[in-house]
């Protein structure tokens, strides 16, 4: 018994808490707190028609207006950052081609150089 006196204790601590007879008791208790509840919070809603929600319109056509603005900025950021890109990768492609170019020149040059060494240890017997 003491530790359900502790239990409950510690249940009712901060909290809102009604006892109840049955279940009628228990639903006029709940029906009650929760009218309490809505008259102690403004909860909003929804808007009646004849309220004008046209500031909030218009703030939300600035903000969106706003967004579009930025977002057209943005975009041409990204096509400016992949143009860049395209022609940095099309340089490097040029020039690894050119150095591939070179290699084979250096390669060929070794060769005609081999083949004139040998001419002229040729001739020189």
């Amino acid at each position: 018994m003491a530790l359900l006196m502790k239990f409950r204790g510690k249940a009712m601590t901060g909290r809102l808490v009604k006892f109840y007879q049955n279940k009628d008791d228990l639903k006029a208790k709940v029906m009650g707190s929760l009218n309490q509840i809505k008259k102690q919070i403004n909860s909003g809603g929804w808007v009646r028609a004849d309220e004008s929600i046209d500031a909030d319109v218009e703030e939300l056509k600035r903000n969106i207006w706003r967004l579009e603005a930025e977002k057209e900025k943005l975009q041409e950021q990204i096509d400016m950052f992949v143009e860049r890109e395209d022609e940095d990768r099309r340089k490097r492609e040029t020039m690894s081609a050119k150095l591939d170019e070179m290699y084979k020149n250096i390669e060929m040059f070794e060769g005609q150089m081999k083949t004139f060494k040998l001419y002229m240890d040729a001739a020189s017997e």
